[in-house]
Order: C-alpha cells, then structure tokens, then sequence
C-alpha cells in the first residue's frame, strides 16, 4: 500500500512544480541544450518543450494545479519556483527575443537521499544580470565558493537556502550545494547515454512537456524510501528507460508513452511478452465499489510464469485461467487476490475434494492453503489460515475471513465497480486491454497517510487528506507494443466528489432472515442500547452493541405490536414486553419469562397491545382487542383487572388503543371494525360514542387524536378505505387533508407521502416540510426522526439514509430494509442499525 501513495506525491509534486515554475512569459523552441547539463546519473526527468504553451494550457484549461499546491510536499516549491518566475519575467523583459526551455531532474547523493536540479539554458548574459534578476524576487546572492573554476552562489529566503551556478549560458539552481558539485564533476551528459536517447527519440514532437523515467535506477531509490515492499516498481527493475509524453485536461494529467524493454536485461515486463494482454473488465462484476486497489496482471501460462511448477502439475493453478488481480478494499487489513477460472465445476469438485468447507452467507467458503506460490499467499503468511470462495467465474483467496465476508456482502448488494457510475466514467479513459495495471483510489487511500509505518514523505503530507480525497484515481497501464518496448499509459484523476464507503463497526450474520423491525432497547446496567430481532424461523435474537448475541430464544408466532420495556418491579430494571396473535409477553433482560407470562389469550389478538399508565406511576395496564370482540385489560403481575367492566360486541376491536386525557378525565379510545367509535374510562364503561359515533370508511391503520376542550370537539387523524387523509370531528363533521398522504407510526405531529420516487414530509399544519426526490420506483419509508429520513427501494434491497435538510449521507445507500438508530454506546454519536434481506445486521457510526 505504500507505493500508491508515493507515486499519487510523485505526480502531484509535479504538477504543483509545474504549476509554479511555469508563470512566466517565456518560451523555447528547443530543449536539446537544457539536456545537455543533466548529468547521466539522472533518475527523472521533467522536460518542457514550449514553457509559454504549456502554462497557457494548465493555467487556462486545469483545476489540478491550484489543489496540488495545498500539499505540504509541493508547497515546499512553491516560494522557490514563484520566484523563478519572476526571474524568467525579468529575462522576458530584459530579452523580448529570447525563448526558453528548461528541466527539472532528480539526482541520487549517495544510497540514502535525492536533490532536484533546474536547469534554464541561454537566461541570461553574465553573473551580475542574474544577481540583478534575483535580487527583484528578495534574493541575494553571495558567492561561497569556485569549483572546477565555476563560482557557486548561495541565496537564501526566509529559511530556504539555494544554489545558483551559472555555467556557459546555462542557470543551474538547487537547494543542494553537493547536488551542484557534483554535476560540475561530472563529465558525462544523459545525451550520451544510448539507452536514454534510444528512449528520447519516441516522444511525440506534439507534446508540450515529456517525462523520462529511468526505472532501472528510480525504482531502488523509491524502495530505499518503502522498505519491504514487493512491488517491481521499486525492488525489482521495471524497465529500462521509459518517456511519456505530458498532456492535461481540465481534470486529468496524461503520461502515454513507450517503456524500453530489452532482452539483454533482466526486467519485470520482460516476462510478460510470453503472457500478452488482456481484459480486466469480468473481474469488475466482483470487485466491491469501496476498492481502493487492486492491480491486474494477466498471466496466461503459469507454467511459464512459475518454472517449479512440474510438467503435469495438477495443482490449482491447473484450473486457473488468464488473468489475476490483487485488491485492496478500504478500511480492510489484507489483499485479497482474484483469479479468473478456466471451469467453475471443475474447480469447485477440486476444492470439494482437498479443503474444508464452511458456510458464509449461504457461499461455500473453502478454508485451507490451496498451494504454497507468491501469487496465492504472502511467504509471511505461511502461519495463517487462508480462505477462498468460488464467485462468478472467478476464485477469491483471502488470509482473512472479514475480507471474504465483506467482498460477498457486496456483491450481493450489487455494490461492485460494474455498478459504479464513477468508476466506469473513469474506465472510459482506459485501453480495454493490459499486461499489468494498476489502480489507486487516492481519495479512499487518503487516512492511511497518517499512519506512520508509511515513513517519509507521509508525514509530511497526512495534514493534507482533504486536499488528496479530491484525486479519485492514480491509474498506471502497461501493454505490449513490439520492437521490445511496452506501451505505458499513466493518468491522475482530479474529482473533488469524493464519496467514502460507510465501514460497518460490527456486521452480524443470522441464519435467517429478519422478518420485521429492529427493535432498540436499553440495557438498565450500563444505560447503552441494545437491538432485538426475530428472524422467519420465528427466534428473537438480543443483540448488544458490539454485535454479540446475547441470547436466542424461539416462539410460536410473529411479533405484531412495538417491543417496549417497562419496569415491572419498579426497581430500575426493565423488562421487554410485547403481544403475538396468541400472546403476551413479558420478558427480562437474559431472555427468561417474567413469572406468570406468557399470558395466553383466549382469542386471537386483533389490535396491537397498549401499555398504558395513566399517572406516570409504573402501574401499568395491558390492554388488548380480541376478535371475539372482548378488550381484555391486564396487570403486569399477569392477572386480569379487577373491576373492568367493559362489555365485549358482535364485531372485534381494530387498529390500536389510545389513552389520552382531556381535564381530570381519561379516555381511551378503540374502534370496531365497522369503525364505530367508543371512548371508555379506566373501569372500561363507554364515556362517549357507541353506534351514533364512527370513522368514515376508517381503513384499520394507525390514527392520531387531537383531544379538544371537550371529547366532542376532539378530532381524528385518519386514513380512509380510498387511501385519503381525513379530520373527523368526534361530533361527527369530516373533511379530506390530503389525497394519498400517510400517517407516521413514530411522531405525532407528521404525516408523508411517497408517489413516483418522491418523499413528501408534512407537518401537524399539514405543510411541506421537507421534499426528497429520487429515481427509485419502488420507495417505501422506513425511519423518520428530527434528524434523519430514511428510505428504502424494495427492488434493489438498499437503504437511503438522508439527513433533516434532505441530503443523502455520506456512504450511503447501504443494503438493508430494517433500521434503527440510537446512540448505541452512549459516546454521543448517533449509530444505524440496519439488517438486509439475507439476515446479516450492520451498525454504523453516523459520524
């Protein structure tokens, strides 16, 4: 992981010295004698062709730069090239006829450090018209030393010092006195190196600015930095020379050019001219939207490429086909590593045969080492456990189950890269075809920065990931193109719109699905929160809020009503209590029964359970409709009420209870089934209504009442049988307030409605509050808080989560159809608890 973000500083230092050095009204025609200074030891190169041209077309047609500069790395330029600036202008002015060409190379001194070079041939005329040039920038220079009989200048600026030396027509600049001297030592220019002019001669003569790259060198230089790393861009040689020609966008810097590979070295691509090319797109159907790495290499013949393998192997690489990836996912420890297959069956009997198979998310999951070679395992990971699972034509091999898990939850989300809307605008820039390539999600790469394994130069620039979460992808490319050379392609993608993955804090498999709502509850021990669920076996399931069941028990129905707690003993400790259509419930928190419960009913339930305390004084009653038309009222030591004196009808109770009060006078209010209207007192006798006093065409659902100054004068809050949102007047007027809307079943004062992919929220005063459009055709709203809204598509089985001004949460959709949110550990951040449509729960962190 450490070499994306260097190669991410690379570019970006670049661009932002680019940016910088080229604020100047000069221009050269050719850079030949600018070469000529660069010493052959040189291991990058930055060329400019047409310095004017090229400054035009960044500073006119790129957004790259100005961001670039807000990089600690690059702003380290920043006052020097501003001030090269000013020195070029000052030559312009000075000489109108001149044109000017420059580069900028990087140099070893010694095994252990680097130093830039900037070299301006033909700038100006003598000594004392570059100390006049600078001293307009704050600069003075006083001379330090001669050496090989060319005086070296020191300048300094705040606390930057610089070295000037000027030799022949040439201005040489360094913030290394020891970089100059030993480019004055040294004889030999990289115009006379063969394999560097062989490299030079395949720039476009179009292109505005070049960049030469000797990886033969660079890459062990680079590793010097990021110890212990494999990759062949820096503890093994890539290439020999390569030179790309330099082209930017609006939004994209584009290196394309030609990498020398020939035979009478011992190169990293050299072995792939046997393999070929090819597409890396099958392995995006797989591949989980929230990748922040991975890199292709299509091998065709293992054989070739492991020359241990025997003549007849029959090992797994028998089975594999052309092409392998290896992927990092944001947020995740490891790298997982794709192959693509020659024959699922085949594959599958193979494994069957050799491994044991456990079961993760309904996917045999082969857990076992399938053979020991570099491109299935780490060599340090000999000690670990290794797991591999058959997936859409491709085998996933991972020394870590999380990795695996997460990798299958996406895919079955349909929350891969083939998906992903930016991702494939991307991938138009892409050759469809490769040998090796590599793509780095900077943005999604970005907090690793601040870890310190990273070493130097991370440190320097973790204060700057907001800047880098702006750069969705660094993308290098390398293809066969004959005459032993590769075709290389690199490109840096800016977009500020950077949209992280939510990373779940626990994730939950059941074996079963859920069937209903997360219900939250709060653990009385510690004052956290707790969900319970019940899957479509019919168990409840206590869940703490690290993820772990606490409990699992089974019961013979479906919940139908809210789970509540209530504190039974009136000692602080609550008790869960709900109603199926047989029963009532009243369980602790360790999942046994409260003496006396369950109550069995001694008919079906046909409202949902009421608990209602009247005084606020923990004394509680439950109250419950039956079909045979009887209200039973119970008290939580499982007993009928004394005294009830309710007189049970023809037609059953529907809907739910509601105890409301008006003065010093309780009602509870309950309707039958031919909406008729009955308000009782606390002994259950009818204080108002009966047959004289109804709902209009009352649909069954969830009411609201509005208690008045008096019981007539009270209204209700109601849907109709033709779906339309009524007032009635308990003295019996009704009037329409809203064609379709629906009633909240959390909050009192809302009601919503859902039509065409639109969320409309309406207030008590039956006014838009808040308007949320989408593109989803099958919408249902599942959560609405002061703070957040929640919707689901029930087609694709994913979670929208928005917050009260109507934007869509960082990270989401996430799948899920069920949701609750609390503040689960009492840290003072609101967490979401969702569960999707194969029984897995999440919680994240709404941070």
């Amino acid at each position: 992981m450490r070499r994306i973000i260097l190669f991410s500083v690379i570019l970006i230092s670049l661009g932002a010295i680019g940016y910088t050095f080229f604020q100047s009204n000069s221009t050269t025609k050719s850079n030949s004698t600018a070469l000529s200074y660069v010493s052959n030891d040189a291991l990058m190169i930055l060329e400019v062709e047409d310095a004017l041209s090229f400054h035009d077309e960044l500073q006119s047609g790129s957004v790259l730069w100005p961001v670039a500069m807000r990089i600690p790395g690059p702003m380290a330029f920043e006052e020097l090239l501003v001030d090269i600036d000013s020195l070029l202008h000052f030559s312009y002015i000075h000489h109108p006829d001149s044109t000017y060409g420059y580069c900028l190379s990087l140099h070893p001194l010694g095994q252990q450090s680097r130093s830039w070079l900037l070299v301006i041939p033909k700038l100006l005329q003598s000594d004392n018209d570059i100390a006049q040039a600078l001293s307009q920038t704050g600069i003075l220079l006083e001379k330090v030393k001669v050496y090989e009989q060319i005086d070296i200048y020191r300048g300094s600026k705040g606390e930057q010092e610089y070295f000037f030396v000027k030799k022949d027509d040439a201005l040489m600049i360094s913030t290394s006195e020891l970089a100059l001297e030993r480019q004055l030592r040294n004889t030999k220019s990289i115009i006379e190196e063969p394999s560097f002019m062989t490299s030079w001669q395949t720039r476009s003569l179009q292109a505005l600015a070049h960049l030469h790259v000797n990886w033969r060198n660079f890459g062990p230089h680079l590793e010097l930095l990021l110890p212990d790393d494999e990759d062949p861009h820096f503890d093994r040689d890539l290439g020999d020379w390569a030179t790309s020609d330099f082209i930017t966008d609006a939004n994209t810097i584009y290196l394309n050019g030609l990498i020398q590979v020939p035979d009478s070295l011992e190169l990293f691509l050299e072995k792939f001219k046997l393999q070929g090319s090819g597409s890396f797109k099958g392995f995006l159907s797989i591949m989980p939207s929230n990748t922040s790495a991975f890199k292709y290499k299509h091998i065709s013949d293992y054989s070739d490429w492991h020359p241990s393998l025997p003549a007849n192997d029959t090992s797994i690489f028998n089975h594999l086909g052309a092409g392998m990836i290896e992927l990092s996912i944001e947020g995740l420890p490891s790298i997982s590593k794709v192959f693509k297959l020659k024959d699922d069956e085949r594959t599958q009997t193979f494994l069957n045969e050799r491994l044991k198979v456990i079961d993760v998310l309904g996917y045999k999951v082969y857990q076992g080492w399938i053979r020991q070679y570099s491109d299935l395992q780490d060599p340090s990971e000999n000690d670990s456990l290794n797991y591999s699972v058959l997936l859409n034509g491709f085998l996933v091999v991972d020394s870590d189950l999380s990795n695996i898990k997460h990798l299958l939850l996406q895919f079955k989300s349909n929350r891969t890269l083939e998906n992903d809307d930016s991702f494939l605008e991307l991938r138009g820039n892409l050759d469809d075809k490769a040998s090796l390539l590599y793509y780095y999600n900077l943005a999604r790469l970005s907090d690793n920065l601040a870890n310190k394994e990273f070493g130097f130069p991370f440190e320097r620039i973790s204060s700057a990931n907001e800047e880098l979460k702006k750069f969705q992808a660094l993308v290098l490319q390398y293809e066969p193109a004959g005459d032993n050379t590769f075709h290389q392609q690199v490109f840096l993608r800016h977009n500020p719109v950077y949209k992280k993955e939510a990373s779940s804090i626990w994730e939950l498999v059941l074996d079963r699905p859920i069937i209903n709502d997360i219900h939250g509850l709060k653990n009385h021990y510690n004052h956290e929160y707790e969900v319970l669920v019940q899957d479509d076996s019919l168990s409840i399931h206590l869940i703490d809020n690290r993820g772990q069941i606490l409990w699992s028990r089974s019961l013979p129905d479906p919940i139908l009503s809210k789970v509540e707690q209530i504190d039974i003993y009136k000692n602080g400790k609550l008790q869960i209590i709900f109603n199926t259509s047989n029963s009532i419930y009243a369980i602790d928190r360790n999942g046994r029964d409260v003496d006396g419960f369950p109550v069995m009913l001694p008919s079906t339930a046909s409202t949902l359970l009421a608990i209602l305390d009247y005084d606020k004084s923990r004394n509680y009653r439950l109250m419950i409709g039956l079909e045979d038309g009887r209200l039973m009222n119970y008290g939580v030591d499982s007993k009928a009420i004394k005294g009830w004196k309710y007189e049970p009808k023809d037609l059953p109770l529907i809907g739910h209870i509601i105890h409301f009060a008006i003065g010093k006078k309780d009602y509870i209010c309950t309707i039958k089934s031919d909406g008729k209207l009955e308000f009782l007192g606390r002994n259950g006798k009818v204080r108002y209504g009966g047959a004289k006093v109804s709902l209009p065409s009352y649909d069954g659902g969830f009411y609201r009442i509005r208690p008045g100054k008096n019981i007539e004068s009270t209204s209700i809050v109601h849907r109709n049988e033709q779906g339309e949102l009524l007032l009635s007047k308990v003295s019996g007027s009704s009037e329409i307030i809203d064609e379709k809307a629906l009633i909240h079943t959390q909050k009192t004062d809302r009601f919503y409605r859902v039509e065409n992919g639109k969320y409309t929220l309406i207030n008590s005063k039956y006014e838009t509050r808040l308007e949320i459009s989408t593109e989803i055709e099958d919408l249902g709203i599942e959560l609405d808080s002061d703070l957040f809204t929640g919707l689901v598509d029930h087609m694709s089985g994913l979670f929208y989560l928005y917050d009260n001004s109507g934007e869509l949460l960082q990270g989401f959709p996430l799948p899920g159809k069920n949701s609750y949110i609390g503040d689960m550990n009492k840290d003072g951040i609101k967490d979401i608890v969702l569960s999707d449509n194969q029984g897995v729960l999440y919680m994240y962190a709404l941070d």
